[in-house]
């Protein structure tokens, strides 16, 4: 956030110069509005392209096993162009090389679901996917596995066949 942060101050200032340039090779015939202007409209273009731009830089850096299975377009109020055309804040990858497996519960899959967030880190959350009745489930504090390896105290949450989870979790075994 910092590095954007002085990324956005040197863009508004490299914008103003050339336009304070431009004004002395003028000679003088631009106002003196012209300078500050272009440094604003500079900001703010770089802040647009920042903000539209976050998901597909992030998700082109992502290694391969990750699969995004969700992304959430936000509307803002403070920010009334994000209703006619919003941008992804956050979306959710299927990190596929976390996929294990226990030959007692054929069907069963634990895998990790990574939420991205702008501004903030990265969050894992481990999940089950039971492929053969197509449902999820977070593995959170209040679920154990049994001695036959099974998931015990977990709440499914059932998925449509279609689900990008699904065939993330299902499709890669």
């Amino acid at each position: 956030m910092l590095l954007e942060f002085f990324a956005a101050i040197f863009t508004a200032l490299a914008a103003g110069g050339v336009a304070m340039l431009v004004g002395r090779l003028s000679g003088g015939a631009l106002p003196r509005w012209f300078t500050p202007v272009c440094a604003g409209l500079a900001l703010f273009a770089y802040v647009l392209w920042s903000e539209y731009s976050w998901y597909g830089r992030t998700v082109d850096t992502m290694p391969d096993s990750l699969v995004v299975v969700s992304a959430h377009e936000s509307r803002q109020p403070f920010r009334p162009w994000t209703y006619a055309v919003p941008f992804v804040s956050r979306f959710a990858a299927v990190n596929q090389d976390m996929h294990r497996t226990n030959p007692n519960v054929p069907g069963k899959v634990l895998t990790e679901l990574v939420l991205f967030t702008r501004w903030q880190p990265p969050s894992a959350l481990p999940i089950a996917v039971d492929c053969e009745l197509m449902r999820r489930a977070d593995i959170s504090d209040g679920a154990e596995f049994s001695e036959t390896g099974d998931i015990v105290g977990a709440e499914w949450f059932d998925l449509d066949p279609a689900d990008p989870v699904m065939d993330a979790a299902c499709g890669a075994r």
